[in-house]
């Protein structure tokens, strides 16, 4: 072989093995091909209610930095769930196609009923905060409850989110625990602690002087931190996920002894995007109505059993009932006397809220 002929072999060789040696391959790296952060479901995701899955792979949400090792015993299992919410107010409808107003009887502020899911210049609509529904169960080792949202999504900005529920033990509407998750990913799919806490009243001032009612003070709100991530007397006392079968249904767990021994509550849910202030319940005790915005929270409903009437509760119309003929219809109770959109329609034998 001339020596012209070796050089040419011996550089097609060295090109050769340079095409084949993989990148990125060095210790520690991986051959998996970097994921397109476009392709992570935000703000921009598609508004309309979807149960569509995200195509990165599920990782576990980590707990905060410097938090000590949690060694699980137990966790839940598959969720059942025994009651639901009427539907709730479909802001994203209404903002989408017919223009969006805080008005009741969807938002009601003087009974602490928020339908806030957008900016405060209503410009901006967040579908990963707005509540369609709410359901509770019980298997009897675990009390399960979940909220349904417009979409599945997060902050493009990193603003912090909440899910939360508050459970009232004595149907008083004043709310005694509260249970939330800030920042769950979306792809937590398996039960995790991460983000979840557990807060008491104990000292019942959350509401302030008049229960559900705005007041101008109130007082420390939930003051009490039971659990945290973790960290506490049980460290498997809560848990929180999102259902793989659906991203935009955020799910809790949470042991029957959070209940302290109560077989029978009044429970209601929210979301909220910004700041997150335990402290600070009831939020329309302790912010001006003009300034509260990007939040949704449900009415209530009792668990177990309702003890007397409060008006936290949901209304749900019982419809017109017919008596005999010559006495027309039996007017049902009114929706809500604390907003004067209602009037009975003796006609149509119906309440009528013109907005």
């Amino acid at each position: 072989m001339s020596q012209q002929t070796t050089a040419r072999y011996i550089i097609t060789c060295l090109a050769l093995a340079f095409l084949v040696i993989p990148t990125g391959c060095g210790p520690g790296q991986s051959n998996r091909p970097i994921e397109n952060p476009d392709s992570t479901p935000t703000e921009q995701a598609a508004l309309a209610p979807t149960s569509q899955t995200p195509t990165a792979p599920p990782t576990e949400a980590p707990l905060e930095p410097g938090l000590p090792e949690i060694i699980h015993e137990t966790m839940p299992g598959e969720p059942l769930y025994t009651q639901r919410l009427p539907e709730e107010c479909n802001t994203g409808f209404n903002f989408n196609r017919a223009g969006y107003r805080v008005r009741p009887p969807c938002d009601s502020w003087g009974i602490n009923l928020l339908e806030r899911p957008v900016s405060r210049d209503l410009s901006n609509f967040y579908h990963y905060i707005d509540i369609l529904s709410a359901r509770v169960g019980s298997d009897g080792d675990w009390f399960y409850a979940s909220l349904d949202l417009f979409g599945a999504g997060v902050p493009e900005d990193d603003t912090p989110y909440t899910y939360f529920f508050e459970i009232d033990l004595d149907q008083n509407g004043r709310g005694d625990l509260l249970i939330a998750v800030g920042n769950l990913s979306l792809y937590t799919t398996e039960w995790s602690v991460a983000g979840v806490r557990a807060w008491q009243d104990q000292n019942g001032d959350v509401g302030g002087p008049t229960a559900v009612r705005p007041d101008s003070q109130g007082g420390d709100g939930y003051e009490t931190l039971l659990f945290d991530q973790g960290l506490g007397e049980d460290p498997d006392l809560a848990w929180a996920r999102r259902s793989p079968d659906a991203y935009q249904r955020v799910e809790f767990a949470f042991k029957p002894s959070l209940l302290q021994g109560k077989a029978s509550f009044l429970w209601w849910a929210g979301a909220q995007l910004g700041s997150f202030a335990p402290g600070a319940f009831d939020l329309i005790d302790s912010t001006a109505e003009d300034s509260l915005y990007t939040i949704d929270t449900t009415c209530g409903w009792a668990y177990g059993g309702q003890s007397g009437y409060n008006v936290k509760f949901c209304y749900v119309d019982p419809g017109p009932t017919k008596a005999p003929e010559e006495q027309g219809c039996i007017q049902p109770p009114h929706p809500d006397l604390q907003n004067n959109c209602w009037w009975w329609d003796e006609a149509a034998c119906q309440w009528i809220c013109i907005n």
